[in-house]
């Protein structure tokens, strides 16, 4: 296994505040893979991407808006995947 993140946080002005990530993990697994009657090993690589956006209305209420991306891609059919996740979140805090 072999992951390599990087992350960037940043201020927009006053307004808001985000994070934008990314992450890339190989996997290449030691034994033959069932779903291909053990002929071939299994190797994935697997890009992850992440937005989020987060801003304060007052004190006590804020929200967020999130996105995360899968996207791997593998030797072996069963295993190619995209994944889009978006999140929206209001926040009260008492």
């Amino acid at each position: 296994m072999s992951q390599h993140p990087s992350a960037y946080h940043f201020g927009i002005f006053d307004y808001a505040h985000g994070q934008i990530g990314y992450l890339f993990d190989l996997q290449n697994y030691r034994y033959p893979n069932s779903r291909v009657d053990y002929s071939k090993r299994r190797h994935d690589g697997q890009n992850q991407v992440v937005v989020h956006l987060s801003h304060s209305f007052t004190e006590m209420i804020s929200a967020d808006l999130a996105y995360l991306g899968v996207f791997n891609h593998s030797n072996i059919d069963d295993f190619e995947y995209d994944r889009n996740i978006i999140q929206a979140n209001v926040w009260l805090q008492f």
